[in-house]
This record gives C-alpha cells, structure tokens and sequence, in this order.
C-alpha cells in the first residue's frame, strides 16, 4: 500500500502543479499551448508461474508532455517502472521513451524524433500505438512530407523505437532487447479529386544485431494502393498491393527468399436500409514484424486461434439490414480462405440480431462457427442486453460460450469457455461491474471457477479503474489485435489524468 500512496502523491502533484501555473499559462496562451497526461497501473497479483510465491507487487508509470508554439510543437514521453524486491535494493528509474519536434505548415511537415506511420491499410508497415498489449513503436529519426496541390510526396528514415517499459499488464515482447530495426522509405500520392486518389510507395529494412552491429536480414517492398469513394453515390472501392523482396545472411553473402506478395480489396455497397461489404485478401509469405494488415475476422475473440497475417488467403462477404422503424437491424458473414499454415480450408459464418425493445432497453444476439477442416472447429456466440434504469443510470448484461475442438488430426483436445459480465452506470462518473467464468475443461490446478469485480470512476480529465479477483487469461483482443494472455489473480489499480 506505500507504492500506492506514492502513486496517488505523484498524480497528485502533478495536478497541483498544473493549477499553479493557470496564471502564467493564461499569460502566454496567445503564444505557447501546453498539455500532460500521467497515466499509472499499480498491481498486487499472484505469480502466474509459481502460484507459492508471495504476490508479485508492480507499481508502473508514464507521463507525457506536449509543448505548442505556432506552427512548431514538441513531445517527450517517459516512464517508470518499481518493483520492490526484499533481497536487493530496487529503487525506481525514469526512462525516456520518447521525443520529438514537428513543424507543420500547409505545405510542409517536418518531424525530427518519433513518430507514428503506416503505409495503406498497414499490411506493409504500421508503427502504431496500442496501450492495451503495451504496444508503442515509433520511427525514431526524420520525416519530410510536401504537401503542394493535390500531391503528397514524403521521405522517411531512422529505427524502429519500441517502448522499452510499456504500462500494461501483460504487454507484448517486441523482442527489440537484442536487434535494431533500420528503416527507410518514401510515398508519392495524387488525388484525382477529393474521393480518388492512388499511392506508390518504397520501404527498405534492415535488421542488425547489436552484438555485433551485423546485418543479418534485409527487406525491401514495394507497393501501391488506390481508394474510390461514392462511386455512383452508392459505392466505395479500396485496393492494396505489395510485393516484398527478403534476403538473409549466410557465410558473408545474402540469400534471397522467395518473392513474397500481398495484396487486399474492399469493395462497399450502402443504400438504405441495407449495407453489403465484400473483402479479400491474398498474403503469401509475407512476414514482416512491424505491420498490422486486415484480418477479417478481428471483431471475433477467439481462444487458441493465431492470426495468421503471412500465408493465407480469404474472402468475407458481409450484409447489415437496418429496420429503421424499430430502431433494430439484422446481419450476417461468411468467410473461406485457404490457410496455409495451417494446411486446411478455413470457414468462418457469423450471425447476429440487435434489437431496440422501446426507447429503455436493446438486445443484441451473435453467434457463429468456424472451423479448419480436419484441423479444428469452433463455436460461439454471445447474448448483450443493455435496459435504461433510474434517471441517469444504464444496466448492462453480456454472456458469452466458447466450444473449441483443437488439434484435431494430432492431438484431439476440447475446451469450453463460460463468461457471465455484469456492468451499472449509477452517474456519468461512477461505475461497477462484477465478472464470472467458467471452464469447465480446465485442470484442477488451473481453476475452473474464476470471480472478479471492479469500479471505475471519471470526472473531467480524471479516468480511474480498480480491479480484484481472478481471470482465466485466453484470447484478448484491441484494436483489430488478438493474443492470448496469461491468467490474472490479485487487485490491480489505474489511473490516467489530463492537464
């Protein structure tokens, strides 16, 4: 409980320094614009690995700052992480994660430090952020975008910057301790009018060890993309492709892997009350770290299932019906791709109702099934129900089932997953909500039952949750990403705070 107080102090502090200096900000706010968040976790959990061990106790923290003057603007992004240890002196640290300077005018954009990028739909590269999994990769170097009528031409190089002490409880392994990742590269865009306009693009990779400062891998890829909105006031079209040249270090020389490709289209039809949505994909052999592609089944958490991005290829066909009168609509998709990792024909079917019951309360249902032929199948669905109580407050209901047969051609397993979640807004700042699952597949040493609830509480910049009780880990997902996190047993407390 003495990190927690620390923890409080410091968020705090840091908002009584805020208030300290409204004057001086008023005083220069014709000029300069300033901005900070902190955000901290503290958690008290029991050792995932040795369930004998005293509770693991981890107090994490991360500030940033945003300074803004005309036409030019700075950031910097730190981080702390304590863990106390009894059987040496641990003291905490700040680590700067992140920094930069931008200058942006209507032609130009210029940024020395990090920054975030993507190319397309990110099949190719994306740097982005997703603080759920711990996520943050930056290109840490320099970027020049010229922006003159309808064009935009841009010039990038650095390395790939991923955060070091992410906040997140069970963050993602970028597995950046023991390599650097160079980049370089640049996009050519025109637009044809304000709903069309084609992309060019180049990007040139390089991995180094940082043992010995080699290079032992190097891609290159080129690619294009093209996007057609409103066509016949109806239709929306979006095309992508790649093509990716890879060579690995042997005995002093490089050795060239096979040409990978991939390639995505989105092709979107709306009239009302109906909206039809055909996507295809095509990627073969391309894998690539810092990317993050469609993968038409993103919506969907499912247990045991890896997104496979690199060597599949798929179509998903979707319809919405909207019965605007009753508020209420209808859907449904179908999936089928050849999934060569897993050397089996991929089907996926997905239905679902959303039905308003009046002006106090809705129901939404969702079920589907999925399956690999001879590899595994899945079933699941969900049942949502969200009722409109006392002035102000809103109940919601969500039950979730999960039937997986896996492995089914080597060696045969099952696993079924219960989730029970109920939430109550009592106002705009305060919330509750209390979970449930069960497994019944689970061994005796993992549990079967899991218990947990929470609370959460807004008010103006201030956004804290605090959590007790035990989950069963599986599939999480965010942000279009899914990975399968370890069981959690103990409290855990987060806050973030805007200045």
């Amino acid at each position: 409980m003495k990190a927690l107080s620390i923890a409080w102090i410091f968020v705090s502090a840091l908002a009584f320094s805020a208030s300290g200096n409204e004057v001086l900000s008023e005083y220069f706010s014709h000029q300069f614009k300033v901005s900070a968040s902190d955000h901290l976790i503290f958690s008290n959990a029991r050792n995932d690995v040795d369930r004998t061990a005293p509770p693991v106790q981890l107090l994490m923290n991360e500030g940033k700052l945003n300074l803004e003057y005309g036409e030019w603007d700075g950031k910097i992004h730190f981080t702390n992480r304590y863990q106390p240890n009894p059987d040496r002196k641990n003291t905490p640290s700040i680590k700067l994660e992140k920094k930069a300077v931008r200058f942006e005018s209507r032609d130009w954009q210029l940024i020395l430090g990090d920054s975030y990028q993507q190319f397309g739909k990110g099949i190719a590269l994306s740097l982005f952020s997703e603080p759920a999994f711990g996520i943050d990769n930056t290109l840490e170097g320099g970027v020049a975008k010229y922006r003159p009528e309808n064009f935009e031409i841009s010039l990038m190089g650095g390395r790939v910057n991923a955060i070091s002490t992410p906040v997140a409880i069970n963050p993602i392994d970028m597995r950046m301790k023991d390599r650097n990742v160079l980049i370089s590269g640049g996009n050519v865009g025109y637009k044809f009018s304000p709903e069309s306009q084609v992309a060019l693009y180049y990007l040139m990779t390089m991995n180094q060890r940082k043992s010995d400062l080699d290079l032992d891998k190097r891609f290159q890829t080129f690619g294009a993309n093209f996007t057609q909105d409103n066509l016949g006031e109806a239709f929306d079209f979006y095309a992508e492709s790649n093509v990716m040249v890879s060579d690995k270090a042997s005995k002093g020389q490089w050795v060239r892997s096979p040409l990978a490709r991939a390639n995505y289209l989105t092709l979107s039809w709306s009239e009302a009350p109906w909206k039809v949505k055909l996507e295809a994909k095509d990627y073969d052999q391309f894998d690539f770290d810092f990317r993050k592609p469609p993968s038409l089944e993103e919506d969907v958490p499912l247990a045991n299932v890896p997104n496979n991005f690199s060597d599949i290829t798929a179509g998903r066909l979707y319809g919405e019906y909207h019965l605007v009168s009753m508020g209420s609509k209808v859907y449904s998709s179908m999936l089928y791709g050849k999934d060569r990792l897993e050397n089996g024909d991929l089907y996926h079917g997905v239905s679902g109702a959303k039905v308003s019951l009046g002006e106090k309360a809705e129901v939404e249902i969702k079920f589907g099934y999925r399956v690999v032929l001879g590899q595994q199948e899945i079933s699941h669905g969900s049942l949502k129900t969200k009722t409109k109580t006392f002035s102000g407050q809103i109940a919601e209901l969500e039950v979730r089932k999960q039937l997986s047969r896996l492995q089914l051609n080597t060696n045969p397993s099952k696993e079924d997953r219960n989730s029970l979640l109920f939430s109550y807004s009592f106002s705009e700042s305060w919330s509750g909500n209390a979970g449930f699952e069960y497994i019944p597949t689970n061994d005796l040493e993992l549990g079967k039952n899991f218990y947990n609830a929470g609370v959460s509480y807004r008010r103006g910049s201030l956004v804290s949750r605090a959590f007790v009780g035990d989950t069963s880990g599986g599939a999480q997902c965010a942000g279009g990403i899914c990975r399968q996190a370890p069981a959690y047993s103990g409290a855990m407390l987060e806050a973030s705070y805007l200045f």
